[in-house]
């Protein structure tokens, strides 16, 4: 288990399902953590927008309930945000995207 981003959802998903939360290993860095499953001795749970760092051979499985977070762009008051980043805002507010809805692209063709 990383110690950071997910954890809060997964320690929830616990609870929901009424099983104890007792992760086997914990990790920073989330290369150690794929490296980890990509070997064979470990599992993880970690957000879809991550799929496109799995290593051949690792693929995502969606789980059952599904939990979503809400995730923030943030950046300076005390001057102008990037033409880039204001851009990036402006196209969030036009084209919200509910990420539980798309397909994991791993899994495509199973």
């Amino acid at each position: 288990m990383s110690g950071g981003g997910c954890e809060a959802q997964v320690r929830r998903l616990h609870r929901t399902a009424g099983l104890p939360f007792s992760p086997g290993q914990r990790v920073r860095e989330l290369a150690t953590m794929l490296r980890m499953v990509d070997e064979g001795i470990g599992v993880s749970v970690m957000p879809s927008l991550g799929g496109g760092l799995l290593p051949d051979g690792v693929v995502m499985a969606p789980l059952a309930p599904t939990l979503t977070r809400d995730l923030v762009l943030t950046g300076p008051t005390t001057r102008p945000w990037h033409p880039l980043v204001r851009a990036l805002v402006a196209a969030a507010d036009e084209h919200p995207l509910d990420a539980t809805s798309e397909a994991v692209p791993a899994l495509a063709g199973r």
